[in-house]
């Protein structure tokens, strides 16, 4: 019945009648046509034929569902109006907080956000700009975090240390401490709020490498406890005094 009634009535009736389908059927592939991707088939265009009013409609109802607190539909009807980047922002919030409910591990909803940020994230390279650059790189970052949580949850430690080489704004020495503190200012919010599971993830990755006979490993080790020491204060309003007692329960254990 709702579907019939698109067809009839202004844009702003037709897109609480469609945001009302969508929430209801949650069927985004057959509504919007190709998952999602591109908006250019699926149920809705024998409703709404005209490609541009449908993009429009897609638009709007995407900003609708994004204030009545529905992610999901709001981020697979930006994608289908061809906005990635705000489809990009809406996966990155969503990933950012499925690593820490899941603990890395890759469920059905985490497979699904890997999949469609992928997507957004290659669209954006078709028609990139520095925002839509942070965009895709705050993703990056979070695939990296996510495989440190999942490996750490795993006990895979000496994985979990080659893992956080890999994050740019964490410092391996001292040299690195304040160009490091500068780009933490500067991440997307998704990112720095999974700031402190990466620091005490390293942290017990490194006290759990401190065992090895390798005397160079020891000292690197070693260097990059006192990093992280010194890196943490006057960091980010997010990171818990458990990461600083933590971080200073592993200094002491190489002292």
């Amino acid at each position: 019945m709702l579907a019939a009634e698109l067809t009839g009535g202004g844009v702003k009736e037709q897109g609480k009648l469609f945001r009302e389908l969508l929430v209801q059927s949650k069927d985004y592939g057959t509504l919007l046509g190709g998952g999602g991707a591109l908006g250019s088939g699926g149920a809705i265009q024998q409703f709404v034929p005209d490609p541009k009013q449908r993009a429009n409609l897609f638009e709007s109802v995407a900003y609708d569902c994004q204030i009545n607190q529905q992610p999901d539909e709001a981020r697979e009807l930006f994608m289908a109006a061809q906005k990635p980047r705000a489809a990009l922002r809406i996966i990155n919030q969503q990933l950012s907080a499925a690593i820490h409910a899941s603990k890395g591990a890759v469920t059905e909803s985490v497979a699904v956000l890997l999949s469609r940020g992928q997507a957004a994230v290659e669209a954006i390279a078709a028609a990139p700009d520095p925002t839509s650059r942070r965009d895709a790189e705050a993703f990056q970052q979070l695939q990296l975090i996510r495989q440190m949580v999942e490996l750490a949850g795993q006990g895979q430690w000496d994985k979990v240390l080659q893992a956080s080489s890999q994050l740019s704004f964490i410092p391996t020495e001292k040299a690195r401490i304040e160009v490091c503190k500068l780009e933490v200012r500067q991440l997307d919010d998704s990112v720095r709020e999974r700031m402190s599971d990466v620091l005490q993830i390293l942290a017990a990755a490194i006290s759990q490498a401190k065992s090895s006979p390798d005397s160079r490993m020891l000292s690197m080790l070693r260097e990059r406890v006192a990093c992280l020491k010194v890196f943490v204060l006057d960091l980010d309003p997010s990171i818990t005094p458990q990461v600083y007692e933590r971080i200073n329960a592993c200094v002491r254990e190489f002292s």
